[in-house]
């Protein structure tokens, strides 16, 4: 959500999903996360965990969170449930990165329009100090692809230069949907 965020301020058009069954969050232990679905709103959830244990959900930083996901967007979406095209598909886990690899092959092979979509992963743990890290590398990334004339013909050395510059491993692969 940082870097969906981060690149909303530069004045890009983006989206952000989850592709999992649901919405988790840290709870009170590592094996017991907080579950919500798809959909349902940060505000919501914020007064429901604040209600259910505001100590807990503050200290762990639930609470912060939540209200910054709250001031980017109203709720957490599905990207299977998701009808758009894009033309860049950022990934911030190889998990996601499959995920979304996977259901991209899926529309492909019911569509007839076959418009191309790079898929890019930037490897980034899910924590706060790194997602803020990860966010700035999604911007600069963005930026650097938004200067290519054709991305078609220019991405893999964008890619490349990107990387070796940044220090940061990326993935990439063009589909077809």
């Amino acid at each position: 959500m940082e870097a969906h965020r981060a690149l909303h301020l530069k004045g890009m058009s983006v989206d952000s999903f989850g592709t999992g069954r649901h919405c988790k969050l840290p709870g009170t232990s590592a094996n017991d996360p907080v579950i919500f679905p798809f959909g349902k709103a940060y505000a919501e959830m914020l007064t429901e965990l604040q209600s259910e244990n505001n100590a807990l959900y503050s200290q762990n930083g639930v609470l912060e969170m939540l209200e910054r996901n709250a001031a980017t967007k109203p709720c957490p979406q599905k990207w299977q449930e998701h009808d758009r095209r894009y033309e860049v598909v950022l990934t911030f886990e190889r998990e996601i990165f499959n995920a979304v690899l996977a259901d991209v092959q899926e529309r492909g092979e019911r569509s007839e329009s076959m418009e191309p979509v790079h898929i890019i992963n930037i490897e980034v743990k899910d924590r706060k100090k790194e997602a803020e890290v990860g966010a700035k590398v999604a911007v600069d990334l963005c930026e650097l692809l938004q200067e290519s004339e054709d991305i078609e013909d220019e991405i893999e050395p964008l890619l490349k230069e990107f990387e070796a510059r940044s220090g940061h491993a990326i993935l990439h692969t063009m589909m077809f949907w």
